[in-house]
């Protein structure tokens, strides 16, 4: 039986520095977790808990989840423009623009179902609904 919720395998593990891998949902939300405080309220990492969060609990695919953890972890990595690419016709500051609209719209559609929290700053409510949901996950 294919595993669910935060036990989901991600297609292709995320490569970590130092050789470690994020195998699962629950391995890259616990990897968040143990981030400094200040790194979490990062915009990146807040967009990557929203869709962990979403494939977790919505069943969503966990390309989305992988796409926001790799944004969130090459946040400092600049795309180098290759004038030799075959393609070079195209802006290389739009490549990734329609992954982005996509995460965070259904990082938007999910926080318009309830899943923030009345007087609580997007990344407070994420952060916490990231952690209930684990907790209650594990019992």
């Amino acid at each position: 039986m294919a595993a669910t919720g935060w036990k989901r395998p991600f297609a292709n593990p995320i490569p970590l520095p130092g050789g470690r891998q994020l195998v699962t949902l629950e391995d890259a939300a616990g990897y968040i977790m143990k981030l400094p405080k200040a790194e979490q309220n990062l915009g990146e990492w807040q967009a990557a808990i929203e869709c962990l969060i979403l494939v977790a609990e919505k069943n969503g695919p966990t390309m989305m989840a992988r796409i926001g953890m790799m944004k969130a972890l090459n946040r400092h990595v600049v795309r180098e423009f290759n004038p030799d690419r075959k393609d070079s016709n195209q802006d290389p500051k739009r490549s990734w623009h329609w992954i982005e609209v996509l995460i965070l719209s259904l990082a938007h559609v999910g926080l318009r179902r309830g899943q923030r929290g009345e007087g609580h700053s997007f990344h407070v409510s994420a952060m916490g609904h990231l952690v209930r949901s684990l907790e209650g996950q594990q019992s």
